[in-house]
């Protein structure tokens, strides 16, 4: 698939719309933004499972006690209300419970390109229940939705993630996205030592929304 263009004038840099969506349901989940009482449920869910995410996730390691977990989550609260937002993190949560079972958002928006990374985590005893493939769809979806349909109309999404995360790498592998490079010993990674950096992206054209 090409994806080259004859345009000869580059498209106006993305903003996100007023009429974006700020709630997105699954078979099994609720993703909405971080709000400002979650603190308390979102560093006990961190707390119990540490040892794990700080392999993987350098923010672990700024978030040691509530009060900083309160800071942080308040942070990312504040960003919605931006139009072009330094990033959009949501909570991820059981629809049954209302529990937290991880997060999701994008972040490193390029306005002028109108992409934006994307990451994600998941309890890791809640792991061989594909809670973040299911989490990571609805994110692409609302991602390249149209601003007219309540998505944010982005035309590109990168993931990042360590060679060696085989959980995080599984979630893209089974949605389809292609691996576009390797940054070559680019992280460290406790117990594994220098570790490389894939690259995997997705465009909008590429993106069948709402498929199963």
């Amino acid at each position: 698939m090409s994806t080259l263009s004859t345009a000869t004038r580059p498209p106006e840099p993305w903003t996100r719309a007023a009429s974006c969506r700020t709630e997105l349901r699954t078979d099994r989940l609720v993703i909405r933004p971080w709000r400002r009482d979650d603190a308390d449920a979102v560093f006990a869910l961190v707390e119990s499972c540490r040892s794990e995410l700080r392999r993987w996730m350098s923010w672990v390691d700024e978030n040691r006690d509530s009060d900083a977990c309160r800071a942080t989550i308040e942070h990312l609260a504040d960003c919605h209300a931006d139009e072009v937002p330094e990033q959009l993190a949501y909570a991820v949560l059981d629809r049954q419970t209302g529990e937290p079972v991880g997060g999701a958002g994008f972040h490193t928006f390029h306005p002028a390109t109108a992409q934006a990374q994307l990451g994600y985590w998941v309890d890791p005893l809640r792991r061989g229940s594909r809670l973040a493939q299911e989490a990571v769809r609805a994110l692409l979806d609302h991602a390249f939705t149209v601003p007219e349909g309540g998505g944010l109309g982005l035309r590109r999404i990168e993931v990042r993630c360590a060679a060696s995360n085989e959980a995080s790498r599984s979630v893209v592998d089974r949605l389809g996205l292609r691996l576009e490079g390797v940054l070559r010993a680019e992280r460290w990674v406790e117990d594994v030592g220098w570790d490389d950096s894939l690259i995997f992206g997705v465009l909008v054209d590429e993106w069948a929304i709402g498929a199963a």
